[in-house]
């Protein structure tokens, strides 16, 4: 627990390097320490998951096994064992490089578009904890995944292609993906959108109809593991209503529509909107929690872009004449925290591969 403790306090103290001349080299120090705490872990926050990826690429020691159908990992999954096992790597690099790829893309584009870069992540703390810590070929999906959703905002059609099929072959559910045409809608109806979800969701469940259609169109992997999903008892049970998880998201979007006309630049609305396209996902597919959060993971990280725009807004248009230009950074941050604290408490021990 105390690495998670040590983790999460030299995030906190970090902000206040934000917008000085420290911040740069803060940040680069900060990112460095989050790719090492990742790349080495031995392994993670949660079970199972980390000895499944080294019996996976235990078996992926040939061309034959990249195509064999019966290893049930995706493409770059597969391809990126057989690079490490050709070249003669142990286990650890599987873990070494999903870590780097999982992290790299979100990091460049925090210090690329945040306004608060070092508070960025520090609100990525508990998806790092509880993906990118236990969760490496989804959080590599993700992470190619907000690349793609930036790259389509640019009209970036070749990338936008080549990232979303990156992302695909490191997870199948980020086919959810396609989704990013939502942000086409009015800020109002998108909010209509998650209401509706919300009143659906108390009276039907989805993912039996869902995994049928995937059936009905070829891809059967990605209804074999809706269904093992729904029966699982470790996974198949829902979110509650008041899970810190909805209440967290659905106040932030509630800000975001508060200050709607005040956003001026393209981008910044761009981007609030897909921040509800994920809240949507998570209450429409709340009737299985670990689906629910994984897909709306892919929407969801841009909250390191999201919510220090929210604090920019908040800070200057209501606190900036009280002389407490940070006072929404520091609200957030307070909140981050306290939602981090259960995931660290929940952890299993961190261990370090050179330890």
């Amino acid at each position: 627990m105390l690495p998670y403790i040590f983790f999460i306090i030299v995030l906190l103290i970090s902000t206040i390097f934000d917008k000085t001349k420290f911040e740069k080299l803060t940040f680069l120090i900060l990112s460095l320490f989050l790719l090492t705490f990742s790349a080495f872990r031995v392994g993670g926050t949660g079970l199972a998951d980390y000895d499944a990826y080294l019996r996976l690429y235990s078996k992926i020691v040939n061309w034959e096994s990249v195509i064999d159908p019966t290893i049930h990992a995706e493409l770059g999954f597969r391809l990126l064992s057989f690079i490490g096992n050709a070249a003669g790597f142990e286990g650890q690099f599987i873990i070494f490089s999903m870590a780097l790829l999982a992290a790299i893309p979100v990091l460049w584009l925090i210090n690329k578009y945040s306004y608060y870069p070092i508070v960025s992540l520090l609100f990525w703390t508990p998806y790092f904890l509880t993906m990118n810590m236990h969760s490496s070929r989804i959080s590599v999906a993700v992470s190619f995944g907000l690349l793609f959703i930036i790259s389509f905002y640019e009209s970036r059609k070749l990338s936008s292609v080549i990232l979303f099929l990156i992302a695909v072959s490191f997870h199948s559910s980020a086919i959810c993906l396609f989704l990013v045409f939502l942000t086409c809608f009015t800020y109002r109806t998108l909010l209509v959108l998650i209401v509706l979800a919300l009143l659906f969701g108390l009276v039907f469940n989805p993912f039996f109809l869902i995994a049928n259609v995937f059936s009905l169109i070829g891809m059967d992997h990605i209804a074999w593991l809706i269904k093992s999903y729904i029966s699982s008892e470790d996974y198949g049970y829902p979110m509650k209503l008041y899970d810190p998880r909805i209440i967290l998201s659905l106040m932030t979007t509630l800000l975001i529509y508060n200050i709607r006309k005040s956003v001026i630049h393209g981008f910044d609305s761009y981007i609030f909107k897909v921040f509800f396209v994920g809240v949507f996902l998570m209450i429409a597919f709340s009737s299985v929690t670990i689906i629910a959060w994984r897909l709306s993971y892919f929407y969801l990280v841009s909250c390191v872009l999201v919510i220090p725009l929210i604090c920019k807004y908040y800070n200057f248009r209501f606190f900036n004449s009280f002389g407490h230009i940070r006072m929404m950074s520091v609200f957030y941050s307070f909140v981050y925290v306290l939602y981090t604290l259960p995931i660290i408490l929940g952890a299993q021990p961190y261990r370090f591969y050179f330890g």
